[in-house]
């Protein structure tokens, strides 16, 4: 995933701390988190819509999934399992 340097990221910092003060204010639920996504995708497509900007949002999505996945959600599986075992006992006679 390109990573996007410090000074185009502390512009939107703001932003994205009102938005997270606001979700936890008020107990998210997934279907508010899906809305906020697909909002903010579409308000960007909107300024300007061609095949172009719909790949790069479809690509700046995706690629956001498996950022969030390898380095939220799999620590967090790794962490799971060392603490509670393994779903998929090792076969003790392979």
């Amino acid at each position: 995933m390109p990573y996007t340097k410090q000074e185009r990221r502390r512009p939107l910092e703001p932003a994205i701390y009102e938005i997270t003060e606001t979700l936890d204010a008020m107990d998210w639920q997934t279907g508010d988190l899906t809305f906020l996504f697909y909002a903010l995708a579409k308000k960007v497509s909107d300024k300007k819509l061609s095949y172009d900007t719909l790949s790069r949002i479809r690509a700046a999505l995706q690629d956001a999934h498996d950022e969030f996945y390898r380095r939220v959600c799999v620590p967090y599986e790794d962490k799971k399992i060392e603490e509670n075992g393994d779903v998929y006992a090792e076969e003790e006679n392979s």
